[in-house]
C-alpha cells in the first residue's frame, strides 16, 4: 500500500474509531443487559432509529429488526465474573458466532463428551430458565452439539503440528427460531494475502507479542459489545508490525498457533482465546492500520467487538482504538 493510500486510509480509520465510540456508548444508553437473567431491553426503538441515522447514514430497519430479535429472544450469559459475555440465543444459528465459543462456554451451556440430548436440555433449563424453546428442538441440540465436539476437537489439535477444519460435519445452515425461510449461506473466505517477511521473522515477532498479550496486556470486556484489551508502546509498535505485513493464511496462522499453545504462550481454553487471536489476524489490514490511526505515546486500547454484535455498526467495522 502505498504512503499516500495509507494515509488517507489512516484518517478514515480514525473517523470510523470516533463513530463506532459514538455508536455504541449512544447504544448503552438505549440497550440494557441483565447480566444475571440475559435479558436484554430496547428502552426506545426511535431513539435507537435515530443514533442509527446519525452515526451510519439512516435508520437501518434491518438493524433494528436484529436488535428486536435479540431482544425477544435474550441472551446467554458465558464466562465468570469479569470475563462475562452475552450472546444472543438467536445468534447461535450462525457459524460465525458458534465458531467463536470456546471449550469452556460450551460447557457452561451443558454440551460435554458423552451427554445426550436429554441431559443437555437439562442442564440449558436449570443453567438458563429463560431459555428459548427453539433452543431446545432436537434439530438445534444436534447441530450445537456438533459445533461442540468440533471444539474439543479443535483443543485436541491445537498441540499437534498439522490438524485444523473451519467447521463440524453437521452444518448449521437453515436452522432459524421460527422456521421461517432458511438462513443464507455464509460467504466463501477471502483468498489468503502473502506475508512478505521471513517465516522466522513473523514467528519470532508473533512470540513477542503474544508474550505482550499475556504479561503486558490489560484484558477487560466493553459489556455487553466486545473485549477490551490496552497494552503500553512497545507492545503496540510490536503488534502493529506484525499485522501490517497483510493476513496471515490459515495454515501459518493455525501452525502459529500450534506452536505458541506447545510453547506455554496461548491458553486453549481461555475465555478469549483462541477466538481473539485469530479474528485479530484474519483482520489483520483492519486493525494494523487501526492502530496506526489511534495509538498514543502510552499505547492503545482496542475494543474488538464480539462476531453477533458487530453487524450492529453494519458489519463492516470490527471494533475500534483509542490512545491509552
Amino acid at each position: 500500500m502505498h504512503s499516500f493510500q495509507l494515509e488517507t486510509f489512516s484518517r478514515s480509520a480514525s473517523e470510523s474509531a470516533a463513530t463506532l465510540r459514538k455508536l455504541f456508548r449512544g447504544l448503552d444508553e438505549i440497550v440494557a443487559v441483565d447480566p444475571t437473567t440475559g435479558a436484554m431491553q430496547i428502552k426506545d426503538e426511535k431513539r435507537l432509529g435515530r443514533l442509527y441515522a446519525r452515526m451510519l447514514g439512516s435508520e437501518q430497519p434491518e438493524l433494528l429488526h436484529d436488535m428486536r430479535s435479540y431482544a425477544q429472544s435474550g441472551l446467554a450469559i458465558l464466562g465468570q465474573g469479569d470475563r462475562r459475555m452475552a450472546v444472543p440465543w438467536s445468534a447461535l444459528a450462525s457459524p460465525t458466532t458458534l465458531g467463536a465459543l470456546s471449550l469452556p462456554h460450551w460447557k457452561q451451556l451443558g454440551f460435554t463428551a458423552g451427554a445426550g440430548p436429554d441431559q443437555i436440555r437439562k442442564q440449558l433449563r436449570t443453567a438458563y430458565p429463560g431459555v428459548p424453546a427453539f433452543i431446545l428442538r432436537d434439530d438445534w441440540i444436534r447441530s450445537l452439539d456438533a459445533w461442540a465436539r468440533h471444539a474439543r476437537q479443535m483443543t485436541l489439535r491445537m498441540a499437534r503440528p498439522n490438524g485444523g477444519g473451519d467447521g463440524p460435519d453437521i452444518d448449521p445452515g437453515g436452522l432459524s427460531p421460527d422456521d421461517g425461510t432458511p438462513l443464507p449461506p455464509a460467504p466463501a473466505p477471502s483468498p489468503p494475502v502473502p506475508i512478505d517477511m521471513p517465516a522466522f521473522t513473523v514467528f519470532d515477532l508473533a512470540v513477542q507479542v503474544a508474550d505482550c498479550f499475556l504479561n503486558r496486556t490489560e484484558w477487560s470486556m466493553q459489556w455487553p459489545w466486545g473485549v477490551r484489551m490496552c497494552m503500553d508502546r512497545p507492545c503496540t509498535d510490536k503488534l502493529e508490525l506484525l499485522l501490517s505485513n497483510g493476513s496471515i493464511n490459515s495454515t501459518e496462522l493455525f501452525t502459529l498457533i500450534n506452536n505458541l499453545v506447545r510453547a506455554g504462550l496461548v491458553f486453549v481454553e481461555a475465555l478469549i482465546s483462541p477466538w481473539l487471536l485469530f479474528a485479530i489476524a484474519h483482520f489483520s489490514l483492519y486493525w494494523s492500520v487501526m492502530i496506526r490511526a489511534t495509538k498514543g505515546p502510552n499505547g492503545i486500547c482496542l475494543v474488538h467487538v464480539f462476531p453477533w454484535w458487530s453487524g450492529l455498526s453494519g458489519g463492516v467495522f470490527h471494533g475500534w482504538g483509542e490512545p491509552r
